[in-house]
């Protein structure tokens, strides 16, 4: 995935630069880098008039405890008993 310096985004870039200069119609393209703790990156292309930043797009995976449903119903009820009883105070 690529950014541009106004929002734009460009999805599906198998060969990043390759791709980004099909799609924008260019010939060539200088690379962009950043400085960050003394070291520099590779962030990106510069196409034209294009400052485009260069992303990995991962799908989400956290591993999470998801509770018992039986144990998650019993809860929600003793929520509730406990609203009902605070209301009838």
């Amino acid at each position: 995935m690529a950014i541009d310096q106004d929002g734009n985004t460009h999805h599906a870039l198998r060969h990043p630069r390759k791709d980004l200069l099909e799609r924008l119609n260019a010939r060539t393209a200088d690379r962009m880098f950043v400085n960050r703790g003394g070291r520099t990156y590779h962030v990106g292309y510069v196409i034209g008039d294009r400052w485009l930043t260069l992303y990995e797009v991962m799908p989400l995976r956290r591993e999470v405890r998801v509770p018992e449903p039986a144990s998650r119903m019993a809860s929600m009820a003793q929520n509730v008993r406990e609203r009902i009883s605070v209301n009838e105070v």
